[in-house]
């Protein structure tokens, strides 16, 4: 298993960079564009992966707490950054996990106050297939604002790169 999650990590890594870059290039005014998706512009797509990852991070490390006021509206460079780091973090914390601690059950509440119970490994699946969700969206948050090229982000794609 852990071994798997360490490929996930390391696309999810990849995929967020690919397309973050892409963000970074958009005018200020594209970013804040609103355009049909759960979340109605880039800007608030990419503040949504970050704050995903950040909450399960707090709920793994056992230290949930609100968000600061500052984590509520970095720039988008700020946020891009935020969430690259966030995201080799989780690689990172894998790497350091062992395939018992991975099976191992914790338990944290959600943001209603209701307690889970669920293992480790469970969660890092979560966080991979709730970002790859909300990047597809971003892919067509980008198309709608007149991004013409776009970069590869299935995890296929990845694998044939990593595997060569």
């Amino acid at each position: 298993m852990k071994d798997l999650l360490l490929r996930y990590a390391a696309y999810h890594i990849w995929a967020n960079d690919s397309l973050l870059k892409v963000v970074l290039q958009l005018t200020a005014k594209q970013v804040d564009k609103e355009v049909k998706s759960s979340f109605d512009t880039v800007y608030k797509t990419c503040l949504h992966l970050y704050h995903a990852e950040k909450i399960w991070w707090l709920r793994v490390q056992q230290a949930e707490a609100a968000l600061t006021q500052r984590d509520l509206k970095p720039t988008i460079q700020e946020l891009a950054t935020s969430l690259l780091l966030q995201s080799k973090q989780w690689h990172s914390w894998l790497q350091n996990r062992s395939e018992d601690e991975l099976q191992a059950f914790f338990t944290y509440k959600n943001r209603k106050g209701e307690t889970f119970v669920q293992p480790f490994w469970e969660v890092q699946l979560h966080l991979f297939n709730h970002a790859q969700f909300h990047r597809g969206q971003l892919v067509t948050q980008l198309r709608q604002l007149g991004v013409g090229t776009l970069p590869p982000t299935d995890f296929v794609h990845w694998a044939r790169l990593n595997n060569a």
